[in-house]
């Protein structure tokens, strides 16, 4: 992994911490409090492997740190460093792209 935030005090490396699937279970996300991203990862149901599919970019600075999903369309991230919250809004296109579209 590779990446850095906003912040130099606190993000000057990746530091995922929270890991969880989408309500599909085609999706593994990583909230990555160093770099300020979502990391969003396809799981191949026959063999487990991971393919990155792209991120979820928050405010530069917010710090994610755990996300949950609401239903199948909500996805919430709580953000460490501006001691908040964002909302997201799922979508599942037909073709490859990652499950997070906007903020």
């Amino acid at each position: 992994m590779n990446g850095v935030g906003a912040n130099p005090g606190r993000q000057e490396a990746p530091h995922p911490h929270h890991v969880f699937t989408d309500p599909t279970g085609d999706f593994l996300l990583v909230p990555d409090l160093g770099a300020d991203l979502i990391r969003i990862n396809r799981i191949d149901r026959s063999t487990g492997a991971l393919t990155e599919c792209g991120t979820g970019k928050p405010v530069p600075g917010t710090g994610p740190r755990h996300g949950a999903f609401w239903g199948n369309s909500t996805l919430f991230i709580a953000n460490e460093l501006s001691n908040s919250i964002s909302g997201w809004k799922v979508a599942y296109p037909t073709s490859s792209a990652p499950p997070i579209q906007s903020q």
